[in-house]
């Protein structure tokens, strides 16, 4: 608003009254209309959103790939050529596992834009952070010690 810029927000469960509900596979907006979406995925059931149907957060992870193959090519649809789309998402891990999101979300999105950048979001006194001072150290394998403490924000564009 500061910057005189047009924002439309959606959620599958709006909590505010300037976000409308809509599902991120069949978005309200006509083609080629978005100049950047950003978008934070959900994380397989660590929150549970809504009771809706095609609620991703209560996918099981299977469906939740397939499910943003759809996401992105709708997100294709509404940008413009020249257009960037930011996803915010971490890993989770489950039952003593890493399960990589972030690696396989950056495969999927591959497969519709061209990649561009990516950023680390540290989360505020993580316990790597406070385990290994300030500096936050890149581990090839998980251990009960380490758990993901950082989300990545993947940035692509669309051609």
């Amino acid at each position: 608003k500061e910057l005189g810029r047009k924002c439309l927000a959606f959620d599958i469960n709006p909590t505010r009254l300037d976000i409308k509900k809509a599902d991120s596979a069949h978005l309200p907006v006509a083609y080629n209309r978005v100049s950047l979406v950003f978008i934070h995925l959900p994380y397989l059931g660590m929150v549970k959103y809504s009771n809706e149907k095609e609620d991703m957060s209560n996918m099981p992870l299977d469906k939740f790939y397939v499910k943003l193959h759809s996401v992105f090519i709708e997100l294709k649809r509404v940008l413009k050529p020249g257009g960037f789309i930011c996803v915010l998402i971490g890993d989770k891990i489950n039952s003593g596992k890493n399960v990589p999101l972030c690696f396989e979300t950056y495969n999927i999105m591959k497969n519709y834009f061209t990649y561009k950048d990516y950023a680390v979001k540290i989360t505020k006194n993580a316990k790597s952070v406070v385990n290994k001072g300030r500096v936050v150290l890149a581990e090839l394998a998980w251990n009960n010690l380490l758990k993901p403490s950082h989300d990545i924000l993947l940035v692509f564009q669309k051609n």
